[in-house]
């Protein structure tokens, strides 16, 4: 553990209890209550429907030193830390007024160093951590009395080292394992004793080097982005027996290299990177084909894009949105317009400057209602207000 992280509150104290495993939050005072974030407003308009609304700062008693990922389960955010090590959960019940509600610090009986991706099952949350090279599973059915329940860590036959991104369907989480090559599958139908199902690693028929993006369809087969090979189908209806189904590989015309964060929605694949943003069309899982693209050199807000979630707001409205957020130096939250696949375009774009220092570096995104949490390697977390 980085920091001591001891919370005090306004009426009543505040003690964390370390057993084996288990974090625990006591509250004296018939009127104690945890103190909300520390929020800076500044809701100057920056263009039509992007609004710069909040930051929420690093602070001893919070767990966002270099604020990593971000994501919702119920009413509460989980943001992973690469700097303190560790998960700290906020309660968006009113996502104009988030509030903290715990921490989840790295301990000796924790495998949590550098947190990177959360995933949840019921009343777990299950935690990749880069570092550690290892999935933590904890026990949420309290957020505010978690339980680090069981973990399982990296071999050689495993191929977990640098765990990047995981994704979680039914009883098994597949992982990105980016220092090995390789995507792994575990199964969790019992969190308390995750078991190694299987383990594909890179070969010349595959795209596996570096993945780092990873999402699943509808119809069995994961999609793994390469930072440097492309884009990989596998056939994972069997989880037990995955299989290669399809594999695009970057070259000129395509420029798949960098691409590393992904979303699916029916048979559209939606990526960034490096390389821009670009749409493929899924309807055949084993043969992909990418159908648009919008490069970084045409539109600045849209270099070394990191993260992408879509936002369809019904079947009978035409304007649906991704939304992108970019590490560049000039770091951005970028709004696409993606009502028409085969010709997307940037609609609006809001950058980084002294009162938005969570887009320089921004690296992940959770859309809350017309709220955008974004976590951007920095101390802290910003929100970003939609309106439309």
């Amino acid at each position: 553990m980085t920091k001591t992280k001891i919370l005090l509150l306004a009426v009543g104290i505040v003690f964390i209890i370390v057993a084996p495993g288990v974090i625990a939050w006591f509250i004296l005072g018939q009127e104690s209550e945890i103190k909300a974030p520390e929020i800076k407003n500044e809701s100057s308009k920056s263009g039509n429907k992007l609004f710069y609304f909040a930051s929420i700062y690093d602070t001893e008693t919070r767990l966002l030193g270099k604020a990593h990922e971000v994501w919702k389960n119920g009413n509460y955010l989980y943001i992973t830390s690469i700097g303190d090590n560790g998960l700290e959960i906020i309660d968006v019940s009113d996502p104009a007024n988030p509030e903290l509600a715990a921490v989840l610090p790295d301990t000796e009986e924790t495998k949590m160093n550098k947190t990177h991706t959360v995933m949840f099952k019921n009343n777990y949350a299950f935690i990749g951590a880069t570092g550690d090279s290892a999935i933590q599973a904890v026990d949420i059915t309290d957020p505010l009395s978690l339980k680090a329940v069981s973990y399982i860590i990296d071999n050689e036959a495993i191929g977990l080292g640098g765990i990047h991104e995981m994704i979680l369907k039914g009883d098994y989480i597949y992982a990105a394992g980016r220092e090995e090559n390789a995507i792994s599958i575990f199964d969790i139908s019992d969190p308390t004793n995750i078991k190694h199902t299987t383990s594909l690693f890179d070969n010349e028929e595959m795209a596996l080097k570096r993945p780092e993006g990873l999402e699943l369809d509808e119809k069995g087969y994961a999609y793994v982005m390469s930072t440097r090979e492309g884009l990989e189908v596998l056939d994972v209806s069997n989880p037990a027996e995955p299989l290669h189904a399809a594999a695009i590989f970057d070259n000129d015309e395509l420029a798949l290299g960098g691409l590393d964060g992904l979303d699916i929605k029916g048979n559209y694949l939606y990526a960034v990177g490096k390389e821009g943003f670009a749409i493929f069309d899924i309807s055949e899982p084993r043969n992909p084909r990418q159908i648009s693209a919008i490069s970084p050199e045409k539109e600045k807000g849209l270099a070394v894009s990191n993260d992408i979630k879509t936002v369809f707001f019904n079947d009978f409205l035409t304007q649906n949105y991704a939304f992108v957020v970019s590490e560049g130096e000039e770091g951005s939250l970028v709004m696409i317009d993606i009502s028409d696949p085969k010709n997307p375009f940037v609609k609006e774009a809001i950058y980084t400057d002294d009162s938005k220092p969570f887009l320089r570096g921004a690296h992940h995104l959770e859309i809350i209602g017309n709220y955008i949490y974004i976590t951007g390697l920095q101390n802290g977390i910003g929100i970003i207000k939609f309106s439309d």
